[in-house]
This record gives C-alpha cells, sequence and structure tokens, in this order.
C-alpha cells in the first residue's frame, strides 16, 4: 500500500514552526511522507532540521526574504496556503486548547450576545459567562478579541470565516490539537461538525525523559531557530530549580513601564533569573537597573524554551501563556506565573490558575495600559518559588501534568494512537493537506 503523502504548511513564526515540525516528524517516523512547506526566511532561519527518512523541505516566497516585520501582511503567505489546498481541506491543526476553540465557536454559533454582554463591562469582574462543559468565565478570562475595543479585534472575521470553512458542506472535519485528551477531559470531542483531536504535547520526548539535561545532547533540537549559545552552561551551574525563566514568546511586546515593572519584581526576590529579550524589543541596554540586573541573572535574545525548561534548574516560568508556552512547560513539569497579553492567552491563564492549579496569575492594574506593578511579579514568583502550602501544591500539581503529559505523548499513548487513527482514516484518500495556523 502507498503510504500517504502529507504537504503540512506551518507559519514562519517560532509558535508555529516548532511544534508543526515536531508533528512532521511524528508523522514520518509511523511511515508517511510528508512534505513541510515555509518560507525562504523561515528556511533559512532553521539550524540542523532533523533529517527523518519521508521528511523533505520545501519553500516558496511570500515577499518577505529577509523577515517580516509586526505590521507586515501576511496576505502573500495566506494566498499561497490557498493556492496549495484549493482542491479540498481534509485536515487542519490548531495551536490552540480545546477551551479556546470551543469559546470561538459558542461565540459563533448562538452565544455571541452571552459573550459580549460580559466583555462589554471591563471594570465587572463577578459576571461570569457558562458556556457548554466550559468552567465559568469571567471577562479576563475569555479571549480579548471578542472585546470590540481591543486592537486586535479584527481577527473575529477571520476565525468566523475558518469556522465556517471546517463546515462547509456539513462533512466533519478532523483538527487536530496540539494537545492530550486527559489535559481536557472535560471538553467536547466534537463540535458541530469538527472533531477534535489531541496529538500532543508536540515536544521532543527526549527533554522530558532526562532527569539531568546534557548540554551537550544535539541529537534532537527543541527549538529550530537560532538563538543564544552559552545559556545552557549558565544554568548548569545553578542549583535545582532556583532559576526563574522569563519569556513572551515571538510576538507580544512589552512597554518600557512593564519591563521596570519586571526589573523590579526580579531583582527583589533576590532569585536567578534568565531573560528572554527580543532584539525587536529594543536594546536590553536601555533596560533600568541593568547593572544590577547583569550580576543576578542573564539576558539573552532567544533560547531553545523546551531545552530550557527541561532543565534542572528551572523552578518557575514567568510567561505570557500562549498555548505551545503553556503545554511546554506543563510537559517539563514546570510551575507558573501567567501574565496574558492577548488573545486566548487569557483562557490559558485561567485554566492555569483555577482548573489544572498549576501557577498564579499576576494581577494587573488598568491605566495606560496593562500593568503589572513589580510588588505584584515579586509576590507571585514568591508564592510559586518559595514553597507554603499553596506553593507546594502547585508544585505536586505540575508534576502530575507532566507525568500524564508523558504517558499521552510516548509510544501507545492516547496521543500516539490518536495520530496513527488519524492517517488510518485517511489513507483511503488519494492525498491529504494539513494546515498549521496560529
Amino acid at each position: 500500500m502507498v503510504p500517504p503523502h502529507f504537504l503540512l504548511i506551518a507559519l514562519p513564526n517560532r509558535g508555529a514552526m516548532n511544534p508543526a515540525l515536531q508533528l512532521a516528524e511524528h508523522l514520518a517516523r509511523i511511515g508517511s511522507h510528508v512534505t513541510f512547506l515555509t518560507t525562504v526566511f523561515a528556511h533559512r532561519c532553521m539550524v540542523d532540521p532533523v533529517c527523518v527518512e519521508g521528511l523533505t523541505f520545501t519553500t516558496f516566497s511570500d515577499g518577505y526574504d529577509d523577515g517580516r516585520k509586526p505590521g507586515d501582511d501576511t496576505e502573500r503567505f495566506q494566498a499561497e496556503m490557498k493556492r496549495r489546498g484549493s482542491e479540498a481541506l481534509r485536515g487542519l491543526i490548531d495551536s490552540s486548547s480545546r477551551q479556546s476553540l470551543s469559546i470561538y465557536y459558542y461565540y459563533f454559533n448562538g452565544y455571541e450576545d452571552v459573550i459580549k454582554n460580559v466583555t462589554s463591562q471591563s471594570c465587572d469582574t463577578t459576571s461570569l459567562i457558562q458556556l457548554p462543559d466550559l468552567p465559568p468565565l469571567a471577562n479576563r478570562d475569555v479571549p480579548s478579541f471578542f472585546n470590540l475595543e481591543n486592537k486586535q479585534a479584527f481577527v473575529l472575521p477571520k476565525l468566523q470565516s475558518q469556522f465556517e470553512q471546517l463546515n462547509e458542506g456539513g462533512n466533519p472535519t478532523v483538527v487536530l490539537v496540539n494537545t492530550f485528551d486527559v489535559l481536557e477531559l472535560e471538553v467536547l470531542r466534537v463540535i458541530g461538525t469538527v472533531k477534535l483531536v489531541g496529538i500532543g504535547a508536540l515536544v521532543p520526548l527526549h527533554f522530558l525523559d532526562a532527569q539531568n539535561h546534557n548540554s551537550s545532547d544535539k541529537s534532537s533540537r527543541g527549538d529550530i531557530f537560532r538563538g543564544s549559545e552559552d545559556y545552557v552552561q549558565w544554568c548548569d551551574s545553578k542549583e535545582e530549580a532556583s532559576v526563574i525563566y522569563v519569556a513572551f514568546g515571538s510576538i507580544a511586546t512589552l512597554s518600557k513601564e512593564q519591563k521596570r515593572g519586571m526589573a523590579c519584581g526580579l531583582l527583589e526576590t533576590g532569585r536567578a533569573f534568565l531573560w528572554v529579550i527580543r532584539e525587536s524589543d529594543g536594546d536590553d541596554d536601555e533596560l533600568i537597573f541593568k547593572e544590577e540586573l547583569d550580576k543576578k541573572g542573564v539576558i539573552v535574545p532567544w533560547c531553545s524554551q523546551i531545552e530550557l525548561l527541561s532543565h534542572r534548574s528551572i523552578g518557575c516560568f514567568f510567561t505570557h501563556c500562549g498555548w505551545n508556552s503553556t503545554l511546554e512547560s506543563l510537559a517539563c513539569g514546570i510551575p507558573m506565573v501567567a501574565f496574558p497579553q492577548f488573545g486566548d492567552q487569557m483562557t490559558n491563564a485561567k485554566l492555569v490558575e483555577d482548573v489544572w492549579n498549576v501557577g498564579v496569575r499576576a494581577s494587573e492594574i488598568s491605566e495606560e495600559g496593562t500593568i503589572v506593578e513589580g510588588g505584584e511579579i515579586k509576590k507571585c514568583l514568591e508564592l510559586v518559588m518559595g514553597g507554603g502550602e499553596r506553593g507546594d501544591g502547585i508544585s505536586r500539581n505540575a508534576k502530575k501534568r507532566k507525568d500524564l503529559a508523558m504517558e499521552a505523548s510516548k509510544e501507545g499513548g492516547s496521543s500516539d494512537r490518536n495520530l496513527k487513527a488519524f492517517v488510518e482514516e485517511f489513507v483511503k484518500v488519494d492525498w491529504i493537506k494539513c494546515f498549521m495556523l496560529d
């Protein structure tokens, strides 16, 4: 029998590329052929992509061969996706939780007014939204796209178009979700005609198995993009669970005022930290307290996140709660301090604090934008890092989630079985096209 051939198209950013490549490897290792398509620039940035039999790479130009900047349009990329997948859409891969996808679905299918009634009351923290099979949600817990005053509200029509495309013709559509079944046990597996199939956590398993990270092991990379070279050696010199890792993904931009508050909070803890400040965020030399920061921690422009989270020295992740970051932290058993910025990060922070109990959410003040003060940051970091009844409980819950993620992802686990069943189901068709959306 001829093995199925997948065309996997990934958005040219780290949040989409890294899990997409993990999926491509998984598909190839179970006997499929995979063509991994991305932009010229994204392919140039890859560091030694893992060569697996059955996996090939190909590129196209989206007009930004030297890299895109915030605000650049993605029309060329979207047009290429549409052209490549014009015959049909057999499968979709989404980098959100089942819970976030369910909220979007309900918004477009009968619950728009229910959600708007709460999100329009920005100062109201008591009114709750109750959606089927989801925990009660306050206005700060739902994706920020629903607030029409939010600058990302333009995303809503695009999301609606995606759901309409999935439901075209009334035929069932499979959406592969980077999650694992027991993590979102109560959430519906089917919404409308859309079947949500958990195939995560899409991370390199050898990072999770190692009791002590070996910095010389380059057999499989957790991040295919170039980063700093010496941060692992710095971590090697630190005690177990003693370092705070701070990173806010590849898109979110923090104000100078917010970075000042973060610097104050980190310094007040007196703990070692590793802080990722992207080059696009400005020169870290502009940071206030730069000299003091350099004495206590390390600031880098990028790092392999899964490699770092699996390092024995990391004790806490101060994160924006992007879904990939949240899932990687869960898979590594690292407690979180959540400071969501936009989109489904708001919902992920709710799950982290109130559903899975693997972290705390920093409380912001609303003046000129959303700001978390240094004192609040220190309080949250100390709660997670300092032990005590709640801190110890968070740590235990985080370790339980790591065990569950490993169990689901290994051969014979639920995610492994789900992916193999997906391939077997589509072996009957001539081809299948999968898209990685962000």
